[in-house]
């Protein structure tokens, strides 16, 4: 039930620099980006308009759908094609835009059009290895890490994007190497993310991955190295390393209420503190201001289910499946709910043979799993072979689904 860590994440956009200057004092300003002095009036214009249209998609839940994707992404395409050299920041943003979608190739494609134009444009590395990382299971971690590395060296350690990027590749490591910049991974993840909220204290990616970071702390000191939490949680943690990360995201909720992540992880602290009623209510908040956020419907469906919330489970985990076709876990949780709301006094319940198809649908994205066998057998068992002609046959139908688990 745990947040994947590359999603419910923000794609950070490529802001247009209007001159070449500078910033005053503190920290080294990163340096300016060429691409966008002396830009003609028609590319600025452009490249705002498009800026418009995609602040105004990502208040909307479900306003991003491929049509929307293609047309932002063109119209930043045009502000690039009216400037007579390389206009990396709206490339890069057009990138953003077909990954809004989840559509990684064409995204990539244009990611690697701006490193070809510009190598050190920074912001590149926090949208390309957060989807090389996703893409791969989590395998290019070694090499997500170095280039990210590489972006904030290149940003004289402004650019806060990549910074968090950067922290939750390192949490994701879990490396015990010593470095110069801390003893462990986990220790340079949180230097980082103190970086970046140096740089912007309203940062919300930062507060967020700073409470999965305290999070992370009080279940390594639990010795608890899963990555799912159960409601018996609690009793391993340390009750004062949660509030910290509690105090963390309630912290950053009070300075922007919408952002739905951190809703998302509040829901997890929730789970781990005992407190479910509070767990299902961030969950629901967080799914609401974010119609695409997979894991906000999952999480939610799975603390209903603890409170016998069976047709909220359903809802939750059918809006989790259009989200993700493919996911396992979704089409077994759909399933499971479906299960508990069987009439067991009607041979005809659609929702048996539905529960049944979503399972087998299970079995086949991943044959080698032992828990979509175990619940076949156990749909079989507790609805099939209940007496009559065919129950024998039920049994050992059950038997076969049980000893393939």
């Amino acid at each position: 039930m745990e947040s994947n860590k590359w999603m419910g994440s923000v794609l950070a956009l490529s802001a247009l620099i209007v001159g070449c200057a500078t910033g005053g004092g503190g920290s080294p300003p990163a340096p300016p980006t060429t691409t966008s002095c002396m830009l003609p009036p028609s590319a600025t214009n452009l490249f705002q308009e498009a800026m418009v249209e995609m602040a105004q998609l990502d208040r909307v839940p479900d306003g991003w759908t491929p049509e929307k994707c293609l047309a932002v992404a063109e119209m930043f395409l045009d502000a690039a094609a009216a400037h007579d050299r390389p206009f990396s920041e709206a490339t890069y943003n057009a990138g953003v835009s077909h990954q809004r979608c989840n559509d990684l190739a064409a995204a990539r494609k244009l990611y690697e059009q701006v490193l070809h134009d510009d190598p050190k444009f920074h912001r590149l590395a926090c949208s390309s290895c957060g989807s090389e990382l996703a893409g791969s299971g989590g395998q290019a971690v070694d090499t997500a890490i170095a280039e990210l590395e590489r972006a904030v060296q290149d940003s004289h350690f402004q650019n806060v994007e990549a910074l968090v990027e950067l922290a939750r590749a390192l949490m994701q490591r879990r490396g015990e190497t010593p470095h110069a910049d801390g003893s462990n991974d986990l220790e340079r993840a949180k230097r980082n993310l103190q970086r970046a909220l140096a740089v912007d204290d309203a940062f919300m990616p930062a507060f967020n991955q700073l409470a999965l970071y305290y999070l992370e702390r009080a279940k390594e000191s639990a010795g608890d190295d899963s990555r799912t939490v159960s409601r018996g949680a609690a009793k391993k943690l340390d009750a004062q390393a949660i509030d910290l990360a509690l105090l963390v995201a309630s912290q950053a909720i009070r300075k922007d209420p919408n952002y739905a992540p951190i809703h998302n992880t509040a829901g997890l602290l929730y789970v781990y503190a005992g407190d479910l009623n509070s767990a299902v209510r961030r969950f629901d908040t967080a799914r609401k201001l974010d119609g695409r956020f997979f894991e906000a419907n999952m999480n939610f469906a799975s603390v209903n289910m603890m409170f016998r919330g069976f047709a909220a489970a359903e809802g939750a985990y059918r809006a989790a499946l259009a989200q993700r076709p493919g996911d396992y876990d979704a089409h077994l949780g759909l399933a499971l709910a479906l299960r508990a709301q069987i009439d067991a006094a009607s041979d005809q319940d659609p929702k048996l043979s539905e529960a049944e198809s979503l399972i087998n649908k299970a079995k086949a994205l991943d044959a080698k799993r032992p828990e979509a066998h175990f619940n076949h057998a156990i749909l079989t068992h507790e609805f099939k072979a209940r007496g009559g002609s065919d129950s024998v046959a039920a049994l050992e139908e059950a038997i076969g689904h049980f000893r393939s688990s």
